[in-house]
């Protein structure tokens, strides 16, 4: 199992409706390629996480990186996952209200955005990350139903 999570900078205002949407679009392509993962926006920056097969995974973050409506701004991969955190999660979009709920609002979006490669070890950094992922596969897989705005 491959993963990566991502923070990228809009480059033009999304409202509910627009980021609805491009949820319901991931999701179904997502389902193709066997991906699961789940995408939060705020304050105009876009967090992603994605898992998958590593090859497809990959691919899929090189056509995002070429999308004009975001500019991609810090990414952590995590080779050798070692589960698959999200299962049947194609793509979820989560709210602010959704994050709340399991206390871990900006936390993800603020890690990555303040660690330094310079000072935290790869290994350190990726030990954080799937600290994090654990919480939420935890809490919803406990709540299932609690989450994901309808598309």
């Amino acid at each position: 199992m491959y993963a990566l999570v991502y923070i990228s900078e809009a480059n033009q205002s999304f409202s509910m409706a627009e980021l609805r949407t491009l949820a319901k679009r991931a999701n179904w392509r997502n389902k193709l390629l066997s991906i699961t993962g789940f995408l939060t926006y705020k304050d105009g920056q876009f967090l992603q996480y994605l898992e998958g097969e590593e090859k497809t995974v990959i691919s899929l973050m090189n056509t995002i990186r070429q999308d004009s409506r975001h500019t991609v701004v810090k990414l952590i991969e995590l080779p050798d996952q070692p589960q698959q955190y999200l299962v049947n999660w194609h793509m979820r979009y989560l709210s602010g209200p959704d994050l709340r709920t399991v206390n871990l609002e900006d936390l993800l979006a603020d890690t990555l955005k303040k660690l330094d490669s310079g000072i935290y070890s790869q290994e350190k950094i990726l030990q954080l990350v799937h600290s994090i992922l654990s919480k939420f596969s935890r809490y919803f897989a406990d709540n299932p139903l609690v989450f994901s705005p309808p598309l």
